[in-house]
């Protein structure tokens, strides 16, 4: 939920239940039954030098927690990647971050996977895992996806050295698409400098609820992330159904119900409490 800096026509630039918070990212576990009612939420300020803030609730002890800073090198959810990889692949606090540019060239990048929206990818469906390969190996689109040269951005990026001791990444090298400039596909390096994980990001076109499209940043998207030297990876796909089945539920702007709109409730540690009602 973007707070700050608001760009919705009829919405007011920075969200009065939060003035001071510029994004908050909400995730919660619905299945299984065992892990149901876990979320992650993050926060993020205005202010780009105040340190996010990283809460959880337990179910089991009906309350939010807060984290320390150190939880951003944590398993999101029990998956391959961290609280780093999450705001659109790049978590990390720009005040505390040093990059380098490695290169400007043409790579193969996949910007506008296909089936068209509205068609449904859902890789819980065995038909379709089996045709992104998920069933036995890693996830890659199949046809009539099809990959393109694109001008790229190479990017290095690591904490500051103040920041990088016991920090999980000794280098992050991101591909960044020149054209609109979102994250086509990342590596990240151990401490020692040997590659650990890498992934990337395929997004398909999908509309805004104003008459426009874009495709990177609110679950658009087939992620794989694999971790290569555990030999694990974690596939996140497109949210699906919405009501409707064979069709993608993405939902963005004014397409969201009114309650999923309220700050309080998922853009505060006090609307945990609210979770179990």
């Amino acid at each position: 939920m973007r707070l700050g800096h608001v760009s919705e026509p009829g919405q007011p630039i920075y969200t009065p239940e939060a003035k001071d918070v510029d994004l908050a990212l909400y995730t919660e576990i619905i299945l299984p039954e065992q892990s149901k009612y876990t979320v992650a939420l993050i926060i993020y300020f205005l202010d780009q030098t105040r340190l996010q803030e990283y809460w959880s609730f337990v179910p089991s002890l009906r309350r939010p927690i807060r984290l320390s800073a150190s939880a951003r090198c944590a398993p999101s959810v029990g998956t391959d990647a961290t609280t780093q990889e999450q705001k659109a692949g790049f978590n990390m606090l720009l005040s505390q971050t040093t990059a380098k540019l490695v290169a400007h060239k043409m790579t193969l990048m996949m910007t506008n996977i296909q089936p068209a929206y509205p068609a449904s990818i859902d890789l819980t469906d065995p038909k379709q895992a089996h045709s992104w390969g998920t069933d036995n190996g890693t996830s890659w689109p199949p046809p009539p996806s099809k990959w393109e040269l694109g001008e790229t951005w190479v990017v290095e990026v690591a904490p500051t050295p103040d920041k990088l001791i016991g920090y999980c990444y000794g280098n992050r090298r991101m591909y960044i698409d020149a054209q609109d400039f979102h994250l086509s596909g990342e590596e990240m390096y151990d401490m020692g400098g040997k590659l650990w994980k890498a992934y990337a990001v395929f997004s398909r076109l999908h509309p805004n609820g104003y008459g426009d499209l874009f495709d990177t940043g609110s679950g658009n998207t087939v992620i794989p992330i694999l971790d290569l030297q555990n030999v694990h990876q974690t596939i996140v796909d497109e949210t699906n159904d919405g009501g409707v089945p064979g069709t993608s539920g993405d939902l963005t702007n004014t397409q969201v119900e009114a309650p999923l709109w309220s700050a309080g409730r998922y853009a505060s540690p006090t609307g945990l409490l609210e979770i179990m009602k």
